[in-house]
């Protein structure tokens, strides 16, 4: 059966399993994970967030290239006592949730409720794909989510015809604060708008797409607006250059790219999505010679599609959490496509076959051991050192001392839930910001110097003057080893 004869809507109520199906699959996969060590980057955020809780500036004494949104996430993490590796997994479970149930909802109204349960179970495996860090608590996921949760609520909005100011106001304030947690997560937002005011979901009239589109728009503005608020009481200057400024001048497609990762990644990941890509595209080709529903909904995800790949694009550096950012809209294309499906037997067979890939990868995940985990997933070895060297600290350190990670290792602060005494928590950061060596060769020169240094990379490996290097040498001795880092103690 052709997309064209599939219903709009289905008029009957969505099965209990297209929700439960998607959401054990979720949770199943991830729930290994939730002991596994603390990644770079959630160490990371979770010491930034927690230092600014504590009173430091924000953007000054600790320094992220991300909004606010996503550090308030964090911050709210440490609030309730979630301020942990398991807290932090436990919310990465949650967005993963979260976008599968988005993503199948958008589905379901945009091709039919037979395209739920697809959709959503799709986007469970492949979003959360261990390979491409999908079992984390990054910004990809967690922005991808909100983002898909706002173009979810604009569809139903539509669909209900209460393209209004209140679905849109909130549609588009769900599409905002996914900008406050990645700045480039304009791709399901933009999608909306396309929804609304390109494609006509919204009414027939003009003026009902200006008002949804205008809605939506202002919706967005309010969690943006309040980012710029509070980046304007406290510093406009730094503000910009950590959400902005930095990423044009240092990190971007353009500046510094690293293109290379993609085909690194791809090798992994590629032969597993190869399926649910082509049945996107499969979908796409025939709805554009279906009926008028079919030719919209093919315009909304290909719209998903495209501003995904510019926000994939635009960050030049392509780790492997990047790849989180194609996954929804690819698999909620596939899904889609599956739903068009007429036959059950059909659907069941489609829907088996694009599992059967993402699944191998993610039991080869779940059958690495915690030491493993780290090479493997995250191509970083320092997670499971991190962990030994803060609960060292724990164990050993009087009350009162400091540790700095040489030159970085987020996960130790996250870990040790320590304040950093150095603003720049990654690798980048300290090779790349204007002032940052010279900043860190002052943190060696005050009295108030960290009483221990944890060498996870050597001091000429962070300042290429050799400044650094000789006031540890002159202030530091080694102290002990722990799981082949050097501990560094300031001289009596």
């Amino acid at each position: 059966m052709s997309v064209a004869q599939v219903p709009p809507i289905a008029p009957a109520r969505p099965s209990a399993a297209a929700f439960v199906v998607p959401l054990a699959a979720a949770i199943v996969t991830r729930a290994r994970f939730l002991s596994a060590p603390m990644a770079v980057d959630e160490g990371g955020y979770l010491a930034v967030a927690r230092a600014w809780s504590r009173g430091a500036g924000l953007y000054d004494d600790v320094w992220v290239d991300r909004p606010q949104g996503l550090l308030v996430l964090y911050r709210l993490l440490h609030a309730v006592g979630l301020g942990t590796p398991v807290g932090v997994r436990l919310v990465a479970v949650a967005a993963c949730a979260l976008a599968a149930l988005a993503c199948g909802h958008v589905a379901a109204r945009l091709v039919g409720e037979r395209a739920r349960l697809a959709a959503g179970l799709l986007v469970a495996v492949l979003a959360g794909l261990p390979q491409i860090e999908g079992h984390t608590a990054n910004a990809e996921l967690l922005s991808a989510s909100l983002g898909a949760a706002s173009l979810a609520l604009c569809l139903e909005a539509c669909h209900r015809g209460r393209s209004g100011a209140r679905w849109m106001l909130a549609a588009g304030v769900l599409g905002g604060a996914a900008l406050t947690v990645k700045q480039s997560a304009f791709d399901a937002l933009g999608a909306a708008f396309v929804a609304v005011v390109l494609v006509g979901l919204a009414g027939p009239r003009a003026r009902q797409r200006a008002l949804a589109g205008t809605w939506l728009i202002l919706g967005a503005a309010l969690p943006v607006g309040l980012c710029m608020l509070h980046g304007a009481l406290t510093g406009w200057d730094r503000w910009w250059f950590a959400v902005a400024g930095y990423r044009l001048s240092q990190r971007s497609a353009l500046v510094d790219a690293h293109f290379e990762r993609i085909g690194v990644v791809w090798e992994v990941v590629g032969p597993a999505a190869a399926l649910l890509i082509v049945l996107a595209i499969t979908g796409a080709a025939i709805g554009l010679m279906a009926s008028p529903q079919s030719r919209r909904a093919v315009l909304v995800l290909g719209a998903w599609w495209a501003l995904a790949v510019v926000a994939f694009v635009l960050g030049g550096q392509f780790f492997r959490h990047y790849w989180t950012i194609l996954a929804l809209p690819v698999a909620t294309s596939a899904g889609a496509a599956v739903g068009a499906v007429g036959a059950r037997a059909g659907r069941r067979a489609l829907l088996i076959g694009a599992l059967v890939g993402p699944s191998v990868l993610t039991v080869q995940a779940l059958m690495l051991s915690r030491a493993e985990i780290g090479p493997t997933l995250h191509d970083d070895v320092r997670l499971v050192r991190s962990e030994r060297v803060a609960q060292w600290f724990i164990d050993e350190a009087r009350p009162g001392a400091r540790l700095y990670a040489m030159c970085v290792s987020a996960a130790v602060y996250g870990n040790a839930d320590i304040d950093p005494p150095y603003p720049y928590l990654w690798w980048d950061g300290v090779r790349q910001i204007p002032g940052a060596t010279h900043l860190l060769a002052e943190l060696f020169e005050r009295d108030d110097r960290p009483r221990f240094v944890a060498v996870f990379q050597t001091p000429a490996s962070c300042d290429a003057s050799g400044r650094v290097d000789q006031l540890v040498r002159r202030h530091y001795a080694r102290h002990s080893v722990v799981d082949g880092v050097v501990i560094l103690e300031e001289r009596s």
